[in-house]
């Protein structure tokens, strides 16, 4: 175990893991304002808590989940990928739907 997160710590450092984070950051508020979502209508979106995507906006959380950012670029209506990359003209972009609309 105390391997596994000096790798982890080790990785962190490495400025191809600061890049991805930043673009994340960056991405993330994009995407947000774009589609003029406040963080509690992202909150009803993604079903992640509104402090954790502040946190994770602003940057916070250091190391975010798979399943973090599948429930986030669903809320945002977008592809996961999507979300570790730079914007680009073209990209297409899928209507983000509330959860309840998934389940009813």
């Amino acid at each position: 175990m105390a391997r596994r997160r000096a790798l982890s710590e080790k990785a962190k450092d490495s400025p191809i893991f600061r890049r991805t984070l930043k673009t994340l950051r960056k991405r993330m508020k994009e995407l947000r304002q774009m589609h003029g979502l406040s963080y509690r209508e992202l909150e009803e979106r993604s079903g992640l808590v509104w402090r954790q995507l502040v946190a994770l906006e602003t940057g916070e959380p250091s190391n975010p989940t798979l399943t973090t950012l599948t429930r986030l670029a669903q809320g945002l209506g977008v592809e996961p990928w999507e979300l570790l990359s730079p914007a680009q003209s073209g990209v297409r972009r899928k209507k983000a739907t509330a959860k309840s609309d998934k389940t009813g």
